[in-house]
C-alpha cells in the first residue's frame, strides 16, 4: 500500500534539489529568496528524516507546499491577473504571496501593482508620486519603478536610452517587457526582434511578475504589421489578455501594415469603449501620430529571424507543438477522469479498492493470468482500476494537469486513441518483463501508464522539430519529468517502473506517428476577435 509519508518525503527532497540545480545554472543574478526557501525545505526535511523519520515526509511536505508550491501558484495567478489587467486582484494575491514567501526577491510588488491600479483609474499623478519614492532604490523594485515611470508617461525614447545604458536592468522580466515595447514604439524593430529571439532561448525561470514570452512576441508581431499571426497568438497563448488591449494591439499592427484608416476607426471605437486611463492615453498617442507611425524596417537577416519566430508560433502550420492547457475544451480528458472515478466507486461497492479479490474480479493486470489463461482483457481493464484513494488522486490530478494541453493540440479522437494505446503498451510491457523475469509484480492497477503515455506522445511530437532551440528546451523539461518519475519509482517499491517506462516509450512512438500527419488549425480573422 502507498505510504503518504514516504511519498511526501520524496517530494520534499527531490523538488528543492531540482529547483536549486536550476537556479545554480542561471547566468544572471539568482533569486536569493527562492534559493533560501528551497534550502530551508531541504535542510528541515533532512533533519526530521534523521531524527523522526515517521513524520519527516509530513513535515517536509507541509513546508514544500507552504514555501515553494504556494508561492509558485500565487505567481502564476498574478501573471494571469496581470494579463487581464486586474491589478487590484493581482495586488491582493501578491500580498498573500509575500506572507508565504517573505524573502526579499520582490517585496515591493504589491506597492508597484497599486501604482498601476491608480494609473488605470485615471490617478496618474498619485501613481507617479508613489513611484518617485521607489525610483532611487538600487533594487529590482527600484528598476521597475523607473521603467513604469517611463511607460506611464509615454516616454519610450527615455526608456530605451535608460535600458541601453545598463542592460542588466532588463534581467527582470517586468522591466524587460516594457523595454522591448519601447524598442517597438521607437522604431527599433531590428533590436526588438533580436532581443526577443535571445529571450526565447534563455533559461531564466518565471519567478517574478514576468509577462509571458507570448506578450513580448505580441509586441514584435504588432510593430512588424503581422496582424494575422498576432490574432492567432491572441486566440492561443494570450487568450487571457484583456479584450481592450487585444483590440489596441491589433489596431497598432494594422497601422504598421499601412492600413491607417482601418486602424484609426478601431482606435476611435476603442476610445469610446475603454475605461482604462492608461490605454486611453496610448490610444490618443497612436491617433495623434498615426501618419508618422514607423513603418516596419528589418534587414534581410532580421526578416529571416522574424519568419523563423512566426513559424515557431503556436498553431502555425509548421510550428513545433506548444502545450497549453484549456481544460474546459478537453472532453476526452474529462471522460477518462469520470470513467476512472466511476470504476473506483464500483470497487468500493464490491469490497473495497484495496481488496485483491475485488481487483481480480474487476480486471486487475495479473501477468500470469494473461500469459497462462489468455485473459487479455486485463491489459485494458486494469487501466481504469486504482488501489486506494491516494493512488487515484495522484493519477487523475496528473491527467488533469497534463492531458488538456495535448488534447487541445492533437484533437479529442487522437488523444483518446493515444491514451488507450499507450495504456495497452504499458500493460503489454509489464507482461513481457514478467516473461523475461525482470519484474515480479503479481497484480497491477492504475492509469499512471497512460499518464506517462501522454508525456511520451508530447515528446514524440516534439522530436519532429528537434532542430529548434525552443523544442530542445521542452524536450529537456520532459526528460526531467521522466527522470523524476524514475527516481520516484525506484524510491517506492510499490510502484511499477516497468509499467511507467513502457507507457512512456509507447507514447513516444505514437507521438511520432501522429506527427507524420499534423493537425492544421483554422486561421482566425482579425475582424472576429476585434470587432
Amino acid at each position: 500500500m502507498l505510504d503518504l509519508n514516504h511519498i511526501l518525503l520524496f517530494i520534499a527532497i527531490a523538488s528543492p534539489v531540482i529547483l536549486v540545480a536550476r537556479l545554480a545554472r542561471l547566468k544572471s543574478a539568482r533569486p536569493a529568496g527562492w534559493m533560501t526557501a528551497a534550502l530551508s525545505v531541504l535542510v528541515t526535511t533532512g533533519i526530521f528524516w534523521v531524527l523522526l523519520p515517521k513524520v519527516a515526509g509530513y513535515v517536509g511536505g507541509t513546508l514544500w507546499a507552504l514555501l515553494l508550491l504556494g508561492p509558485a501558484l500565487a505567481e502564476k495567478k498574478i501573471a494571469s491577473l496581470l494579463l487581464d489587467k486586474r491589478y487590484r486582484a493581482a495586488r491582493q494575491v501578491a500580498i498573500v504571496r509575500r506572507v508565504l514567501h517573505p524573502w526579499n526577491d520582490f517585496s515591493q510588488l504589491p506597492s508597484l501593482l497599486r501604482t498601476l491600479e491608480l494609473a488605470r483609474d485615471g490617478q496618474l499623478h498619485q501613481a507617479l508620486d508613489q513611484l518617485a519614492s521607489q525610483r532611487s532604490q538600487k533594487t529590482p523594485a527600484g528598476h521597475c519603478a523607473i521603467a513604469f515611470t517611463y511607460a506611464l508617461t509615454e516616454n519610450w525614447p527615455g526608456l530605451v536610452d535608460w535600458g541601453r545604458k545598463d542592460l542588466s536592468v532588463t534581467h527582470d522580466p517586468a522591466v524587460r517587457a516594457l523595454y522591448l515595447r519601447a524598442l517597438g514604439e521607437t522604431g527599433a524593430l531590428e533590436d526588438l526582434a533580436w532581443a526577443f529571439a535571445a529571450r526565447s532561448q534563455s533559461l531564466i525561470p518565471r519567478l517574478t511578475i514576468s509577462s509571458e514570452a507570448a506578450q513580448e512576441l505580441a509586441y514584435l508581431l504588432a510593430f512588424s504589421g503581422r496582424t494575422e499571426e498576432l490574432v492567432r497568438l491572441f486566440r492561443g497563448a494570450l487568450a487571457g489578455l484583456a479584450r481592450d488591449h487585444k483590440k489596441f494591439w491589433i489596431a497598432t499592427s494594422e497601422l504598421a501594415e499601412g492600413k491607417t484608416r482601418r486602424a484609426l476607426e478601431r482606435f476611435e471605437r476603442l476610445r469610446t469603449e475603454t475605461r482604462d486611463a492608461i490605454l486611453s492615453r496610448g490610444i490618443a498617442r497612436r491617433m495623434a501620430t498615426a501618419r508618422e507611425f514607423p513603418a516596419p524596417r528589418l534587414s534581410p537577416s532580421g526578416q529571416k529571424l522574424l519568419a523563423r519566430l512566426v513559424r515557431e508560433m503556436p498553431s502555425s502550420r509548421t510550428s513545433p507543438p506548444v502545450l497549453r492547457n484549456n481544460r474546459s475544451g478537453a472532453p476526452a480528458v474529462w471522460a477518462f477522469i469520470l470513467l476512472n472515478v466511476a470504476m473506483f466507486g464500483v470497487e468500493m461497492m464490491l469490497g473495497g479498492s484495496t481488496n485483491p479479490r475485488t481487483l481480480n474480479f474487476l480486471g486487475a493486470l495479473e501477468p500470469a493470468a494473461v500469459i497462462y489463461h489468455h485473459e487479455y482483457w486485463r491489459l485494458l481493464t486494469a487501466l481504469f482500476l486504482h488501489y486506494g484513494l491516494l493512488h487515484i488522486s495522484f493519477n487523475l490530478y496528473a491527467l488533469y494537469l497534463l492531458g488538456p494541453a495535448l488534447e487541445c493540440m492533437i484533437g479529442s479522437a487522437r488523444f483518446a486513441a493515444g491514451y488507450l494505446l499507450t495504456g495497452l503498451g504499458s500493460s503489454g510491457g509489464v507482461v513481457i518483463l514478467h516473461l523475461l523475469h525482470l519484474t515480479r509484480a503479481d497484480q497491477l492497477v492504475g492509469a499512471s501508464g497512460c499518464v506517462m503515455g501522454v508525456i511520451g506522445i508530447s515528446a514524440g511530437l516534439l522530436l519532429r522539430h528537434r532542430q529548434s532551440p525552443l523544442v530542445g528546451r521542452r524536450l529537456r523539461e520532459i526528460l526531467i519529468i521522466v527522470a523524476f518519475q524514475t527516481a520516484f519509482d525506484l524510491w517506492t517499491p510499490q510502484v511499477s517502473l516497468g509499467a511507467h517506462m513502457s507507457g512512456f516509450l509507447s507514447g513516444v512512438c505514437i507521438g511520432m506517428i501522429f506527427a507524420a500527419r499534423p493537425m492544421v488549425p483554422k486561421r482566425p480573422s482579425p475582424q472576429t476577435l476585434s470587432s
